[in-house]
């Protein structure tokens, strides 16, 4: 599954935990992925956040114990004030009390599915266990690389890029003009599972000159489940590059052809370099995209501009038009 959060939390509802008294338990905590070595593996900064209850036995060691495929890492945290500690090492009591977020650790893993499971222990070696919770289970998260919007000539142009992917269905394209309420404006399938990174886009051509569109991508996995992206927005401006072209160019003559998207209906217009204009008869031909210029004057040798805007007014661009 690709995952495009770079941080999320796991919060356990009051009245699972209200079931019964445990000596620890976790009541969020955080996976941000940081990196990956090329080689399937994933590198994460973990950080817990944990209530321990001293109304018993004295609680010295919380356990996390990280499992994907053959690779188990472990993560244990001891003594007062809470710091990381050996795991093979001796344990001491912890403090008491709600909430308490525990030190970062960096956690190395395969980048794939796995489990998460937390353990406590009263004992200074670690050898009892006073409690046990499946934290996690599932695909781990993943960063996504980039997520950006941009206005180009036909729509609004979203590209994405993640690491990697683990069951991976695809991306809902989900599209707002308040941030709020999104619709899905198109679906792109997913590269299933990769250790590869993977490119994507999506142009949105139903957009309207001065309108703000706000974006989110849903990644939607084989098995059901979904994370959403980050929004990015976009104004869309038409007033974007024309693609036209003259030719030929240079010239001998006083005409030319313009060739650029619905030719027919733009303004055209011809300058000096000292800026003086310079009419000229622009004549349709059997293309819309294609019209034929001529100046009524004739041209002295030089470097001509010629200024070209779109019939809503919207687009503009300027050519360099050479006579010889």
């Amino acid at each position: 599954m690709r995952k495009l959060l770079l941080f999320f939390a796991l919060f356990v509802c009051k009245e699972s935990l209200a079931q019964q008294a445990q000596c620890a338990v976790t009541t969020s905590y955080t996976l941000t992925y940081q990196s990956t070595d090329g080689a399937g593996n994933c590198t994460f900064l973990f950080k817990p956040t944990v209530t321990i209850n001293q109304s018993g036995a004295s609680v010295k060691l919380v356990r996390y114990t990280f499992t994907v495929g053959n690779t188990t890492v472990n993560v244990c945290y001891s003594d007062s004030p809470v710091v990381i500690a050996n795991c093979n090492g001796s344990f001491n009591a912890m403090p008491s009390g709600a909430n308490q977020v525990f030190p970062t650790a960096t956690v190395v893993l395969p980048c794939s599915s796995g489990s998460l499971v937390m353990t406590g222990s009263t004992s200074a070696q670690g050898a009892s266990t006073c409690t046990t919770q499946q934290v996690y289970s599932g695909p781990l998260p993943v960063k996504l690389v980039s997520f950006s919007g941009a206005a180009k000539p036909n729509g609004v142009k979203l590209n994405w890029v993640t690491e990697w992917e683990s069951i991976n269905a695809g991306f809902d394209v989900q599209k707002s003009t308040n941030a709020k309420s999104f619709e899905v404006i198109g679906t792109i399938k997913g590269n299933a599972t990769t250790n590869q990174a993977s490119t994507y886009e999506f142009t949105d051509q139903d957009v309207q000159p001065g309108q703000l569109y706000y974006y989110r991508l849903k990644q939607n996995d084989v098995d059901g489940s979904f994370t959403y992206s980050q929004i990015v927005a976009v104004r869309y401006t038409a007033d974007q590059d024309i693609q036209a072209k003259v030719y030929p160019n240079a010239t001998t003559g006083d005409s030319f052809m313009l060739s650029m998207l619905k030719a027919q209906s733009a303004t055209v217009r011809l300058f000096t370099q000292a800026g003086v204009e310079l009419p000229v008869t622009v004549t349709k031909t059997g293309d819309p995209n294609l019209v034929s210029v001529v100046a009524q004057s004739p041209l002295a040798k030089g470097i001509y501009l010629l200024k070209l805007s779109s019939a809503d007014s919207q687009q503009q661009k300027s050519l360099k038009v050479v006579v010889q």
